[in-house]
């Protein structure tokens, strides 16, 4: 080792642990990034809708309704709608719907148009 200052290994070396040490932070963002959407991550969103003869409509909001009933849809009814963003599925076996005042909605049947229940939603998909 030169007395002096230092010699081109000591350079060589700290170059080699300054790229290792960035390498390993960047192995463990990306480890992170991976691992969030890994597991099942279910996000659920309630529509209004109407059954007719002709099928299901669906709507965002229920004064769109009236829409529905001038075209000749008689039922009301609660649509929801799930997504997986996750990437194993996930087995959806009842749907309900619970208010404030503890009244419970349970499915008593499959509409057409939708999937029947028990139903396997895979990774990154959807179903009503």
């Amino acid at each position: 080792m030169n007395v002096r200052g230092h010699d081109a290994y000591d350079v060589i070396t700290l170059v080699v642990a300054i790229a290792g040490l960035a390498l390993g932070l960047a192995s463990v963002v990306w480890q992170a990034a991976q691992w969030r959407p890994t597991g099942p991550r279910t996000q659920v969103e309630m529509l209004f809708g109407a059954m007719g003869p002709c099928g299901l409509l669906m709507a965002p909001e229920p004064k769109m309704l009236t829409q529905f009933f001038k075209r000749g849809f008689t039922s009301v009814v609660f649509v929801a709608l799930v997504r997986n963003k996750g990437r194993t599925p996930i087995a959806i076996e009842k749907v309900c719907a619970s208010l404030d005042d503890g009244v419970t909605f349970f499915e008593t049947d499959t509409p057409r148009g939708t999937d029947p229940l028990p139903h396997k939603l895979e990774g990154l998909s959807s179903s009503t």
